[in-house]
């Protein structure tokens, strides 16, 4: 099965938590990005699911996991993602999600289907 990490949260300092008050209202949002994400793939007999970054944006820690993709909600790309040594010498793909792609729960762009 084919493995996405949605990148949700990203704090001004990588590796620590955010705002406590960000995080519950980010955190519903893509707890529902997901949900639909996984109905979407059952609905449709697709090979693939997506989980949450827990690691608050920590390169090294996501990139210790198997994952095939890395998704980032609206707003939350960094730098440090797109400029990382680490992440470009890995054939890791990188997708940015619009906010009509992320509020309305579209995954075929980034699915290629």
């Amino acid at each position: 099965m084919k493995k996405a990490v949605l990148i949700w949260e990203m704090p001004l300092i990588l590796g620590t938590p955010s705002n406590p008050i960000s995080h519950i209202l980010y955190h519903k949002t893509a707890e529902r990005y997901v949900e639909r994400f996984t109905r979407f793939c059952k609905e449709n007999s697709l090979d693939w699911c997506i989980i949450l970054d827990e690691t608050h944006g920590d390169v090294e820690k996501l990139l210790q996991n198997e994952i095939d993709m890395l998704v980032f909600a609206p707003g939350r790309r960094s730098r440090s993602f797109v400029y990382n040594k680490e992440l470009k010498e890995t054939s890791v793909p990188i997708y940015m999600l619009t906010e009509e792609e992320y509020q309305n729960g579209k995954f075929e762009k980034w699915l290629n289907i």
